[in-house]
C-alpha cells in the first residue's frame, strides 16, 4: 500500500515534500498587488524590485513559500540599438538548485517586439512582476516604460485559496456572453425600425407622385381652355379683316372720280359681303358652342372648321404676335399654405472628428465588492469589505492553551467555532486582538475557526 502522509502529527519524522504537500493549497502570486515585490526605476539602466511575499504551486502536491526582507537593484542589458523589444523581471523558483531568485528576461529585438516566454513547469516556475519596453537607442528607463504585472493571474497574481477562489475567468466569460446578447438584441431593434421608417418614406414618396399627376391634369385642362380662348380670338381677327376690306374699297371708290358711280357699287357690294361674312361668321361660332362642337377638340381643328386653311405649324406660328410692353407689377397675394413636406434627402457624408474635449474630474472611488480578497496568507485571509478569517488546529493533551493569531483582530468581538474528533466543543477563556485562551480536550485533536473584523 502506499504511503499516506498525515501532517502535523505527534511521533512522527517530516521531510519537505511532506511540507511542501501542506503547502499547496494556496495559488500562485505575490499576497499584495501594492506592497509585495514592486519595479521601480532607479535611474540610467537599473530598477528596483522591493521586498515582499510570494508564492508558487509548480504541481498538485506542491506549495513553496517565497520571501524577500530588502529590497534589490537590477541592472538591465543595453537597448538594441535600431529596433525596440519588451524585456521581463521574474521572481523565479528553481528546483534543481532549491532556491528562487530574482531574473532579467530579455525579449527579442523586433519592429513589431513579444515579451518573451515565462516557464511554468515543475522544476523551473516563475513569477512575472513587471514588464519594461526597451525604445530603440535607449540608454536609460523610465517610469513610464515599466508596466506592473502583478495582478494578470496568467503572469503571476494574488494569492488565494486553492479550493474556494473567486472564477474570475468563468465569471468574465459569462459577462461578456450577456453583453453580447443585448447587442445583438439592440442590431434586431435598430434593424427594425429602419425598416420601418423606408416604409414611411416610400408611403411619402407615393403621396408625393400622386400630387404631381393631379398637378399634371390640372395643367392640361388650362391649356385646353387657353386653346379654346385663342380660336375664337382668331375668328374675330377675320371678322375685322373683312370689315376693313369694305372700307379699302370704299375708300378707292370715292378717289376715283370718273368711275363714281361703279365704285360706290363695288363698295356696297363688299360691304354687304363682309357684313354677311361676319355674320355668318358669329352664327356659326354660335352654332357649333350650342351643338358643343368644340367639346374636346383642339383650338386648330376648331380653327379649321371656321374656314382656316393653313397647315397646323402656320397656324401655330400665327398666334405669336409683337411682344408687348411690360406690364405693372401687381399686388402681392396672399399667402399660400404650406406644402407637404417633402421625401428627406440621402445622408450627407460623415464631419471630421472634432478636437478631443479636456479629461474630466476623476469621480470618486465606488465600494469595493463584497467577495473581493485584500490580502491572505498562511492560516488566515483579509476581505474587502473589512471581514477577517483566521484558523487553527492542535493536538492536546486536556490543558489550556493560548492561540497566537497570525494577523490581529481589530477589536475582540469575533466569533470562534471549534470541532474535535470527538464530540467535545472547546470554549475561548480569554479574548484579545492577537491571541485568545482555549480549553483543552483529552487526547483529540482541535479545529478552531475565528471571525472577525480587521478594520
Amino acid at each position: 500500500m502506499s504511503k499516506i502522509v498525515l501532517y502535523p502529527a505527534n511521533g512522527f519524522d517530516f521531510d519537505a515534500a511532506d511540507v511542501a504537500a501542506y503547502l499547496a493549497g494556496l495559488t500562485s502570486g505575490v499576497f499584495s498587488g501594492a506592497e509585495d515585490f514592486p519595479v521601480t526605476a532607479a535611474g540610467g539602466l537599473k530598477v528596483t524590485v522591493g521586498a515582499g511575499r510570494g508564492w508558487v504551486h509548480p504541481s498538485r502536491f506542491t506549495g513553496y513559500s517565497i520571501t524577500k526582507r530588502e529590497a534589490d537593484t537590477l541592472t538591465m542589458p543595453l537597448a538594441d540599438t535600431s529596433l525596440s523589444r519588451i524585456d521581463r523581471i521574474v521572481m523565479r523558483y528553481d528546483a534543481g538548485a532549491r532556491a528562487a531568485s530574482l531574473q532579467v528576461l530579455q525579449g527579442t529585438a523586433s519592429s513589431t517586439p513579444t515579451a518573451p516566454a515565462i516557464s511554468r513547469t515543475e522544476l523551473i516556475y516563475d513569477l512575472c512582476l513587471a514588464e519594461i519596453t526597451r525604445p530603440a537607442g535607449s540608454t536609460s528607463i523610465t517610469t513610464g516604460q515599466i508596466t506592473d504585472t502583478r495582478l494578470d493571474e496568467a503572469l503571476c497574481g494574488i494569492v488565494r485559496d486553492g479550493v474556494t477562489g473567486i472564477p474570475t475567468d468563468e465569471l468574465l466569460a459569462a459577462a461578456k456572453e450577456r453583453i453580447g446578447g443585448l447587442e445583438e438584441k439592440a442590431t434586431s431593434s435598430a434593424a427594425a425600425a429602419k425598416d420601418s421608417a423606408d416604409a414611411a418614406k416610400s408611403s411619402e414618396t407615393k403621396s408625393a407622385a400622386s400630387e404631381k399627376n393631379a398637378k399634371t391634369s390640372e395643367n392640361a385642362a388650362k391649356r385646353i381652355l387657353t386653346d379654346t380662348q385663342n380660336a375664337v380670338k382668331t375668328v374675330t381677327a377675320n371678322m375685322n379683316a373683312a370689315a376693313g376690306s369694305a372700307s379699302t374699297a370704299a375708300t378707292k371708290a370715292g378717289e376715283a372720280s370718273t368711275s363714281a358711280g361703279a365704285a360706290k357699287n363695288d363698295a356696297d357690294r363688299a360691304e354687304k359681303a363682309s357684313t354677311s361674312a361676319a355674320n355668318a361668321a358669329t352664327n356659326a361660332v354660335k352654332q357649333a358652342k350650342e351643338a358643343g362642337t368644340f367639346d374636346g377638340q383642339s383650338a386648330y381643328a376648331l380653327a379649321v372648321q371656321l374656314g382656316y386653311t393653313g397647315s397646323e405649324a402656320a397656324w401655330i406660328a400665327s398666334l405669336k404676335g409683337a411682344k408687348g410692353d411690360k406690364g405693372d407689377t401687381g399686388a402681392q397675394g396672399p399667402k399660400g399654405a404650406t406644402g407637404p413636406q417633402g421625401p428627406q434627402g440621402p445622408t450627407g457624408p460623415q464631419g471630421a472628428t472634432g478636437a478631443r474635449g479636456p479629461t474630466g474630474a476623476t469621480g470618486p472611488q465606488g465600494p469595493a465588492g463584497a467577495s473581493a480578497v485584500a490580502a491572505s496568507g498562511s492560516n488566515w485571509v483579509r476581505f474587502s469589505d473589512g471581514t477577517q478569517i483566521c484558523w487553527y488546529s492542535l493536538y492536546t493533551s486536556g490543558a489550556s492553551h493560548t492561540w497566537s493569531f497570525p494577523v490581529a483582530f481589530s477589536n475582540t468581538g469575533y466569533s470562534v467555532v471549534s470541532c474535535t474528533s470527538r464530540p467535545i466543543m472547546s470554549a475561548c477563556t480569554s479574548r484579545g486582538t492577537t491571541s485568545c485562551t482555549l480549553n483543552g480536550v483529552n487526547e483529540a485533536t482541535c479545529y478552531y475557526i475565528a471571525v472577525g473584523r480587521w478594520k
